[in-house]
């Protein structure tokens, strides 16, 4: 793709270089390294994959057959992280304590399908109303801080 827009770009005489790199285009070397002392691999694809986790505007859905993500979540953010799974009965629950209190929230090992709870925080579909931040979440509104972020993965391939 990037060899692709690269000659198309030649074609239009639109000045860039010959290659693409996000990391080196978004990526901070020390937050970088900072990321591989907290379990997150070195290699290009992995910094790269770090890159779009942090700086993306929408909630990561992390593919992880090798517990990689996993791992590097869980040390980057440490005991604030809060931890649960789709089939876990207090889901919403934890999600909501998150959402409210601004935590980090891992569900971990998602299938092919999520909860269609799920859908306004995946839209990030915030509104204001009062004055506050708000989601709904279920069957009622919640307050919002904007502290909030939230992780999914899988190991599905």
């Amino acid at each position: 793709v990037v060899e692709d827009w690269v000659a198309r770009a030649v074609e239009l005489q639109i000045p860039c270089s010959d290659s693409f790199d996000l990391k080196a285009v978004m990526g901070n070397p020390v937050e970088m390294r900072d990321w591989n002392l907290q379990g997150l691999p070195s290699d290009s694809v992995s910094l790269n994959n770090g890159v779009l986790v942090t700086r993306g505007k929408r909630w990561p859905l992390m593919i992880d057959p090798q517990a990689q993500a996993n791992k590097w979540i869980k040390n980057r953010y440490g005991k604030e992280l809060k931890l649960t799974k789709l089939n876990n009965s207090k889901m919403l629950v934890n999600l909501e304590n998150c959402i409210m209190m601004g935590l980090p929230l891992l569900i971990e090992d998602c299938e092919e399908h999520l909860d269609p709870a799920l859908e306004p925080i995946l839209q990030k579909a915030v509104f204001e109303s009062e004055g506050r931040l708000q989601i709904h979440l279920g069957d009622k509104d919640v307050d919002y801080d904007p502290a909030f972020l939230f992780f999914v993965t899988t190991k599905l391939p």
